[in-house]
C-alpha cells in the first residue's frame, strides 16, 4: 500500500499506525491500520490534478489489494467525528 501511494509525485511522505492506542479512547479493533499521507503543497502538484482526482486515482489503485477497505478523510475531521459519534468519519 505504501509503495503504491509513494508513486504519486504529490505525496511527500507516509506514516502508518498499526493497531489502536492503549489509552482506551479508540473504538477500533487491534487489527486496524491508519495511514497518513503527507501531500506536497498544491502548487507542486501535476497540472490538472486536484484533491478529488488524486483521491479517486489512489482509491482505484488501492482497491486492487484484496481484503482491505479504504477510507479517505482528513485527520482532524476523522478524530472529531469519532469522538462525537463513536463511529468512523465519512469518507470523501
Amino acid at each position: 500500500m505504501r509503495q503504491r501511494l509513494l508513486k504519486y509525485p504529490e505525496v511527500m511522505g507516509i506514516l502508518s499506525q498499526q493497531g489502536r492506542s492503549e489509552d482506551g479512547t479508540d473504538n477500533e479493533g487491534v487489527n486496524m491500520s491508519e495511514t497518513f499521507v503527507h501531500l506536497k503543497p498544491r502548487d507542486q502538484w501535476r497540472s490538472g490534478w486536484h484533491k478529488e482526482r488524486l483521491v479517486d486515482d489512489m482509491r482505484t489503485s488501492l482497491e486492487e489489494i484484496p481484503g482491505v477497505r479504504f477510507n479517505f478523510s482528513q485527520p482532524i475531521k476523522d478524530n472529531v467525528e469519532e469522538a462525537v459519534s463513536g463511529v468512523r468519519g465519512k469518507s470523501c
